[in-house]
């Protein structure tokens, strides 16, 4: 038997068991989150007051799982259907079943039986506040411009590491590299990838305010509109039919087959209509103030580009402004290459040397960001 919420056992006992104790730890949780903590500070305060959740073991796994408590539906009283169903497939030659999870829209969301564990309003500001934390300590001030913002490909943050000897400048590494093993950066190489993004945000912004791209939203209202007039006399148009096909003098009423051949033209030009104006809906764009854009991402490029600006400062700015950056790189590998023997004239004899510089040479892989911004 199993629960589906995927922070207590499997057993029958343990779901039970899980259900008394989750309840307070949960909502705990939330709280704790929804104050200047992370994932971290939480396990360690629900452990200081000798309060497990179900299935913890270790600090890795129990960030994770603490994280995945704010996205499960479990804790509104929600179960999942078809979330992970088991799936035949043919690998090499032989059958295998393997269970996915299914993406968003492709399992089926009920009621449980069981009641909620925190109220909706608390999930849904846990919902809007995930991804927004930057480990920030009450006593201590920011020191990464791009903390809560840089994220690796497996879903952790990336730190900022600062040495105190020569050993390398500034970079920005995954807290899980150890896992992932996706290659650093400089801090250097991130900041002058973000400001030529920023820049070519800018230039973007300047080109649609000077083709007026803000009257595309007044188009599509005034459309909207007229094919909302258009629907109202179909609609009117349908009712005078009927009204004068019921006429009781028989007289005044058309022939029965003139009537169902404009009746049925009205009905699919309705339809034609309706059709029309759902997908008008749908397309709706919204509007954008592109000079409060342009002023937002040129103050945030300014103070980039400014070594004076506090870190606190930059962070508050690219928040504005982007929503998230995902980085993935790869690991760099180790250059090695054939010694090269070449006759020395002075020497009158054979050397060789190698190609490279002393001190290691090292590939330097393409970095790759995906930045959702904030427009």
């Amino acid at each position: 038997f199993k629960c589906g919420c995927g922070t207590c056992g499997s057993n029958f006992f343990r779901f039970f068991l899980a259900l008394l104790l989750l309840r307070f730890p949960c909502g705990l949780l939330f709280c704790l989150f929804l104050k200047p903590v992370g994932f971290a500070d939480g396990s360690c305060k629900v452990k200081g007051i000798n309060v497990a959740l179900p299935g913890f073991k270790g600090i890795r796994r129990q960030r994770i799982n603490h994280s995945k408590v704010f996205s499960n539906l479990f804790q509104l009283g929600k179960v999942k259907w078809n979330y992970r169903k088991t799936l035949t497939i043919v690998e090499e030659g032989e059958f295998k079943k393997t269970r996915p999870i299914a993406k968003a829209g492709e399992y089926l969301i009920y009621d449980g039986k069981h009641e909620a564990i925190v109220s909706e309003e608390l999930f849904n500001a846990a919902q809007a506040k995930k991804g927004k934390h930057t480990r920030q300590k009450p006593n201590t001030k920011i020191r990464n411009p791009f903390a809560g913002l840089l994220w690796c490909k497996c879903g952790r943050a990336m730190s900022l590491r600062a040495y105190k000897s020569n050993i390398s400048a500034p970079r920005l590494l995954c807290d899980g590299q150890t896992h992932c093993k996706t290659g650093s950066c400089l801090y250097s190489e991130m900041n002058e990838r973000v400001c030529s993004i920023l820049t070519n945000c800018i230039h973007d912004f300047e080109i649609r305010l000077q083709n007026n791209e803000g009257d595309s939203v007044k188009q599509h209202m005034r459309l909207i509109k007229n094919l909302e007039v258009r629907q109202k006399e179909l609609e009117e148009k349908e009712l005078a039919q009927w009204e004068a096909q019921a006429d009781p003098d028989p007289a005044k009423r058309m022939p029965q087959h003139v009537f169902q051949q404009l009746n049925e033209r009205l009905l699919k030009e309705k339809e034609e209509v309706r059709q029309a104006l759902c997908k008008a809906y749908e397309s709706m764009p919204e509007p954008v103030n592109y000079e409060e854009k342009i002023a937002q991402f040129t103050e945030a490029l300014n103070a980039l580009k400014n070594p004076k600006v506090d870190a606190a400062t930059k962070n508050r700015l690219l928040k504005a402004c982007i929503d998230r950056i995902e980085y993935y790189r790869d690991a760099p590998q180790r250059i090695r290459s054939q010694k090269v023997i070449y006759y020395d004239p002075e020497q009158k004899r054979t050397r060789c040397k190698s190609p490279l510089n002393v001190g290691g040479n090292w590939t330097s892989p393409e970095i790759i960001l995906d930045v959702k911004l904030k427009v």
